[in-house]
């Protein structure tokens, strides 16, 4: 029996399934915390599943796809409290922080550069293991769901970019709009087309990595 098979198969499949779930449920009765222990459990199938897939295959690339994917939070989150330890200390006997306005801010952006650049390599190389296992495999399910993956994340940075330049170009309008509680309408539109087309898109992409991992012998 090939364990990445069902791995990777079930583990793509539980993580849209638990976001729409989350999307689309009563928020008073939607069990977020089990739904959101659920999608982590999802991932790290999908990761362990990569992880065998190449050493099955002794594909280094597929390996490194699994291995990133398990590292990479664990690295963030490791990060992010070494950031936030210190603020949970008392101040000294003179009241003075335990760590400097400064260095505190000199960390906080180092995080957040690690951060991006492990999602970036992370992403980079989800993407490609498609790529590599239809071509090693002959599985062409695996091409489509990686240019899926591909085109999601372009709709991503596009609708980043949209925000940014939105928010630059009209920042009086939408701060207006929110000091009286009203929705920011300079903002909706086009934002909102190109998030639920990302959604989609990205929903697409998980199915159809399910039925690639499902295709396997």
């Amino acid at each position: 029996m090939s364990v990445e098979k069902y791995l990777g198969g079930i583990g793509y499949l539980l993580v849209p399934v638990c976001a729409l779930v989350g999307a689309f449920a009563a928020a008073p009765h939607a069990p977020s915390p089990l739904l959101r222990s659920l999608v982590l459990i999802g991932l790290l199938m999908v990761a362990v599943a990569w992880l065998l897939l190449g050493v099955r295959e002794k594909d280094a690339l597929l390996m490194a796809t699994g291995i990133a994917m398990i590292l990479a939070p664990i690295i963030v989150v490791a990060l992010a409290f070494a950031v936030v330890y210190p603020l949970l200390k008392p101040p000294s006997p003179l009241g003075a922080p335990f760590v400097s306005p400064e260095i505190f801010f000199g960390r906080l952006i180092t995080v957040f550069l690690i951060s991006a650049i492990a999602v970036i390599v992370v992403v980079a190389l989800h993407i490609a293991a498609h790529f590599r296992a239809a071509r090693k495999l002959q599985i062409s399910m695996f091409k489509y769901a990686g240019a899926a993956h591909a085109a999601a994340l372009v709709l991503a940075i596009a609708l980043t970019i949209v925000l940014f330049t939105t928010f630059l170009t009209r920042a009086q309008e939408i701060l207006e709009a929110m000091l009286v509680g009203a929705p920011p309408l300079a903002l909706l539109g086009a934002v909102v087309i190109i998030a639920t087309i990302a959604a989609i898109v990205q929903i697409a992409a998980y199915v159809l990595s399910a039925v690639s991992f499902f295709k396997l012998s």
